[in-house]
């Protein structure tokens, strides 16, 4: 029983992985701007930009955050925690700051870890605060080219196995599922295993919207860069390596 980060990261991959990043369709974006160093760590980053981007585009704060919320909830911080989702207001410094301190929670549902002193509280200072700041406006313009986005925060309900109890991807267009990431480097075999696992998963899904899938992609917007794939040109038999790494 496991989540689908945690065996995607877990697996034995032949050499250069099921999926090659290699193999992936590279595009990259341009906007002048150069990020400056942050001061938290990137775990917090990447999530403040995916919920941030995920308001921005026009979700409800309670829902973008909503695992943020539900981690308060159970380690009794619930009432903190609804403060700092009413006070995120925009992409304002004070509004990521609330963002970047409300995502600690997350920790309590994605980890186990109850322990406020070892999830929480992380601030950003003014460089990343910004930095933050351009990251989600590149999300939003990235999805303003390759959307509209249909679901965020996708679960697979009918999906899950007894091998793989939870997972949830980011963002889910027309035909691809793609996942945020903030890695400073190129997409490694793992990320191209955990989003293989959710196209497979979402074939098997309640969700009418993932049945017409036919990519996954990454969207990294600390490189500005776009990573697809085209599951149609997937060998066979790899696909059938990676259903058995499911549990189908």
């Amino acid at each position: 029983m496991a989540s689908v980060t945690m065996i995607a990261k877990n697996a034995e991959q032949p050499r250069g992985g099921f999926i090659s990043p290699k193999r992936m369709k590279k595009e990259h974006y341009s906007d002048g701007v150069v990020l400056k160093e942050e001061n938290i760590s990137p775990n917090t980053v990447g999530m403040a930009v995916d919920y941030l981007a995920r308001v921005a585009m026009g979700t409800e704060p309670e829902k973008a955050f909503a695992i943020s919320l539900r981690g308060a909830d159970l380690s009794g911080h619930g009432a903190e925690a609804k403060d700092l989702v009413d006070g995120i207001k925009g992409l304002d410094d004070e509004s990521i700051r609330n963002a970047c301190r409300l995502v600690g929670f997350d920790q309590v549902v994605r980890a186990g870890i109850m322990d406020p002193g070892m999830y929480g509280f992380s601030v950003p200072d003014d460089a990343t605060c910004q930095n933050i700041r351009t990251m989600v406006e590149r999300t939003v313009k990235f999805f303003e080219i390759h959307g509209p986005v249909l679901i965020d925060g996708v679960t697979f309900i009918g999906g899950y196995t007894d091998t793989v109890t939870s997972g949830d991807g980011d963002y889910v267009t027309e035909d691809t599922i793609w996942d945020l990431k903030v890695s400073k480097s190129e997409p490694p075999s793992k990320y191209t295993l955990q989003l293989a696992m959710y196209f497979l998963m979402g074939k098997r899904s309640v969700w009418p919207e993932l049945q017409k899938l036919k990519k996954i992609g990454i969207f990294n917007p600390r490189l500005n860069a776009s990573y697809s794939f085209d599951m149609g040109t997937l060998e066979t038999s790899t696909v059938s390596q990676i259903e058995k790494i499911i549990g189908y």
